[in-house]
């Protein structure tokens, strides 16, 4: 979680702000996270999602941002 953070500030860097969004997150979550997950084939039975970026766009999409 530290490097997608690290992307994350980043991006906010380089949009010229000194804070990260949601957005940034999302916008990143997939490029670095995706290599870390690994999928069992009971989860692609079980017909949950069957690739890392479908889990990571589930997962995010599951939880709220803070306000």
């Amino acid at each position: 979680m530290v490097h997608l953070l690290h992307a994350a500030m980043a991006n906010a860097i380089l949009d010229e702000r000194d804070y990260v969004t949601p957005d940034d997150i999302k916008l990143l979550a997939n490029h670095v996270l995706s290599h870390r997950i690994r999928l069992d084939r009971s989860a692609t039975l079980r017909g949950t999602a069957s690739t890392p970026t479908a889990v990571i766009k589930d997962v995010l999409d599951t939880v709220k941002p803070p306000r």
